[in-house]
């Protein structure tokens, strides 16, 4: 849920935390059902797995989808192709993936890349894997479409998570 301006920018100034970033300013605060958003992101079963975060796909990555994401994707899947662990930016780590892993998670946040599936996926298609709730994206395709509107940003390029 956002928060209204006056409500963040007094939590900001009361904040014990603001050595975190952003001076302790948190416009949006978890609501009722949060455990069901970080669930999701847990993938089915609770099984874990890689996921671009929602903040990145919806806001940043997905306006450079064809020009930067997938050439860089492919890029690490080529030059990288005997990983074996990844470690992401949040939540637990190392974790056990590899290059097939990686285009899995940019599968689900972006669609189809060009080119093929690999080893299984031909048959099965990608993992399932983690994605985030619906619901919850709506919150940042509307700040999307709001900052793109005032020519912030440029306008998204894919849905993502569709």
């Amino acid at each position: 849920d956002a928060q209204p301006v006056a409500d963040a920018l007094r939590d900001a100034f009361a904040s014990q935390a603001k050595d975190l970033g952003w001076g302790g300013l948190l416009p949006w605060t978890f609501v009722n059902q949060w455990e069901s958003s970080f669930a999701s992101l847990r993938g089915p079963l609770g099984m874990g797995g890689l996921v671009v975060a929602p903040i990145l796909s919806e806001l940043i990555l997905n306006r450079y989808v064809t020009s930067d994401v997938w050439p860089f994707v492919e890029d690490i899947s080529r030059s990288w192709w005997d990983m074996e662990r990844v470690i992401p930016a949040h939540f637990e780590g190392p974790v056990s993936a590899r290059a097939s892993d990686v285009r899995d998670a940019f599968r689900r946040a972006f669609g189809e890349p060009p080119g093929p599936l690999q080893g299984l996926g031909r048959i099965f298609g990608p993992w399932p894997g983690p994605r985030p709730k619906l619901e919850d994206l709506s919150y940042l395709r509307n700040a999307s479409d709001f900052l793109a509107g005032l020519g912030i940003i440029n306008p998204a390029e894919v849905t993502t998570y569709s």
